[in-house]
């Protein structure tokens, strides 16, 4: 399934943090990022028990990939009593239709914690989102719960137009990963420097 929404209409709102009654959404910080990362892990990994080392990791990932440019448009919904209550990833992409400058939010990442938030989060990041300067809305895939925010909201489905794709950004952990998902007793640590030396050659080659 791919949402898809297009804004219709000239008017565009430069879209500051804005402070609601319930909390406040704004944009993605660097003192975010460990929480964020822990909140992913226990949402798409399952992880109850969450160690260090894997928070740090998403963290850091993370923060190449929504901090390291200026093409991130994050957003992070803080509650009444400032914690961390949502986040959604975006990215901004750019595209043309017919002579005309499309500016694209392409949508990552929607998660709210279900033990601060009641409610709340999702459609805040979802309104401050469009408040922004987009004018085209993509996601590859979403869920029920996100669907439920997103339809009154005009996102079209287009399951025709599958946007599925793979892209491995780091290779030489991958195959770390999987060689011990095989053979449990391999120490990984021996084979972290070269999945590291790996994955720096194909950062410069891609």
């Amino acid at each position: 399934m791919n949402p898809v929404s297009a804004k219709a209409g000239p008017g565009k709102v430069a879209g500051p943090s804005a402070l609601e009654s319930h909390g406040l959404v704004r944009p993605l910080a660097a003192e975010d990022l460990e929480h964020v990362a822990a909140l992913f892990l226990t949402k798409f990994r399952h992880r109850r028990r969450q160690r260090d080392r894997a928070i740090a990791r998403t963290a850091d990932y993370m923060r190449e990939l929504y901090l390291g440019s200026d093409e991130s448009k994050a957003l992070v919904q803080i509650d009444p009593q400032g914690r961390l209550g949502g986040f959604m990833g975006v990215l901004k992409a750019r595209y043309e239709l017919n002579g005309t400058a499309l500016n694209a939010a392409i949508i990552g990442p929607f998660m709210t914690d279900s033990g601060i938030d009641h409610g709340w989060a999702g459609p805040q990041l979802l309104r401050a989102l469009h408040q922004g300067e987009f004018d085209l809305y993509l996601t590859d895939s979403a869920n029920r719960t996100s669907l439920a925010f997103a339809r009154p909201m005009k996102y079209q489905l287009l399951p025709v137009h599958c946007l599925e794709w793979t892209c491995v950004f780091r290779p030489g952990a991958m195959a770390v990963a999987m060689l011990h998902r095989k053979w449990p007793g391999m120490p990984r640590l021996a084979l972290d420097p070269f999945a590291g030396a790996l994955d720096a050659l194909a950062r410069k080659r891609f």
